[in-house]
């Protein structure tokens, strides 16, 4: 599983979700939304923090809109458990 989260710089809900995610032992790449502002923009991400996640078998969930710990569990944990 590959997990990257698009944040900016003193963003709240960047910092929450990383922290859900170090405190579960979830692995990520941290990405600059400025960088990459024009693909989040075009794909209708506008809020901070933009979540990927690309599962082994290939499927992705994508969403954003602030700290969602609920969206997480049920995409990471709950997937895990089967």
């Amino acid at each position: 599983m590959v997990i990257n989260i698009f944040t900016k710089e003193n963003c709240m809900p960047c910092k929450a979700t990383k922290r859900w995610l170090n405190e579960h032992g979830f692995k990520f790449n941290e990405l600059s939304i400025p960088e990459y502002a024009d693909i989040l923009r075009e794909s209708g991400h506008l809020s901070a923090p933009v979540v990927s996640i690309t599962f082994e078998d290939g499927k992705e969930e994508i969403f954003s809109g602030g700290f969602n710990p609920t969206r997480l569990k049920e995409l990471l944990i709950e997937s895990e458990l089967g």
